[in-house]
């Protein structure tokens, strides 16, 4: 996959988070959310530009992704606190790390699995194992896929923003929202 086809994929996983977070009104937390997963479902192909690193090696492995999201959540509660954004107490502290590891990781893992529909694959539980997993279904650079998939993640994500918002009320018009 390339990035708008790693970003859809990304955005049409957070859209079930999206609705929820809109659906009861925390739309700062939907926007750090949102960056944390645009960010991150292109993240692993950064190694493209590491010269010591093989792309689609260290960076595309699950104990990647859990680094990755750690180091994020661990800088986002820090910046959070410095300026005052984030409460110092261990349960505010708690919460944001916690959604953002989970965003994080949810963006990681899609891109993972984008790059797994692939012929070249991943391998993904590397060092542990060096079996590598391919659906074999669409090259990376097919532009049909990876416009189906940006499309696809910005209409879910944008239905379910639209969807969460007018849920606040506690009834969701389906009419109103089309």
């Amino acid at each position: 996959m390339y990035r708008k086809g790693h970003i859809g994929i990304g955005i049409a996983l957070y859209a079930p988070v999206a609705f929820w977070l809109a659906s009861v009104d925390l739309m700062g937390a939907f926007g750090v959310g949102l960056v944390c997963v645009t960010f991150v479902s292109y993240a692993p192909d950064f190694d493209v530009w590491l010269p010591l690193v093989a792309h689609r090696g260290a960076t595309h492995t699950v104990l990647a992704a859990v680094l990755v999201s750690l180091a994020i959540a661990g800088g986002s509660v820090a910046l959070g606190v410095q300026s005052g954004l984030i409460a110092s107490s261990p349960g505010a502290m708690g919460t944001t790390g916690g959604f953002v590891v989970g965003v994080t990781l949810l963006g990681y893992l899609g891109h993972l699995a984008g790059d797994a529909l692939t012929p070249m694959g991943i391998r993904p539980f590397r060092p542990v194992s060096n079996r590598r997993y391919s659906l074999d279904l669409v090259t990376a650079s097919n532009e049909t896929a990876n416009t189906a998939f940006a499309t696809v993640g910005t209409l879910a994500l944008s239905g379910a923003l639209v969807l969460g918002v007018d849920f606040q009320d506690g009834v969701v018009d389906v009419v109103a929202a089309i």
